[in-house]
């Protein structure tokens, strides 16, 4: 299976709050992704990489807000209603 990502709509911040001393932030992605499924021999036997599905997703983050390293974590995603 292939995916690839045509383009991102939209991303809105759907919830931000602290879990004790984590900085919890959920982003909804509002997004355009094509995807097929090959064959053991390369072909194309479901989908198409030009025909678009919008996808509607969250995605959670979380940091130590003391910590050295400014990288979020990704600790869940989830579809979005």
């Amino acid at each position: 299976m292939e995916n690839k990502l045509v383009s991102i709509e939209r991303s809105t911040i759907d919830h931000a709050g602290m879990g004790g001393q984590m900085a919890i932030v959920t982003v909804r992605f509002d997004a355009d992704i094509a995807a097929v499924t090959r064959d053991a021999e390369g072909h194309v036997v479901a989908g198409s990489l030009s025909d678009a599905v919008q996808t509607h997703d969250l995605w959670t983050f979380s940091r130590h807000v003391k910590a050295d390293d400014p990288n979020w974590i990704l600790i869940e995603t989830d579809e979005a209603a």
